[in-house]
């Protein structure tokens, strides 16, 4: 029985800075990379409780982390990423305000999220 709900996010238009490796070079070279950042996306998860009807907001990058290393930010890292919006569902957890949920993360600079948002 599930009892809960999730909400997959990728921006793939996203570019990432480059992480200090050693194909980073050579990648620039073939054009893969270019002014030190990969076209490589972004992505994120929305887990929502269906209880307290709240949404919570993941994702992992290399945010204010040493070279090579990265993190995971939510709302009790970075409280900008917290979601007003709460869930409206059925008792089969069919969700009716998804597009709302979708819409506010969209707006929210502080995803890092560049370009069309896929979610699903």
């Amino acid at each position: 029985m599930q009892n809960s709900l999730a909400i997959a996010l990728a921006w793939p238009e996203t570019r990432c800075k480059q992480t200090g490796a050693w194909y980073d070079r050579p990648a620039e070279f073939l054009s893969i990379s270019k002014n030190n950042y990969y076209k490589v996306g972004h992505s994120a998860i929305v887990l929502i409780n269906p209880k307290n009807k709240k949404c919570l907001y993941f994702d992992f990058g290399r945010y204010h982390t040493p070279l090579g290393y990265g993190r995971v930010r939510d709302e009790q890292t970075d409280f900008d990423l917290k979601i007003e919006t709460l869930a409206e569902m059925s008792d089969n957890l069919i969700l009716s305000n998804y597009q709302n949920i979708i819409d506010e993360i969209q707006q929210n600079p502080s995803s890092h999220g560049d370009g069309q948002l896929y979610a699903d």
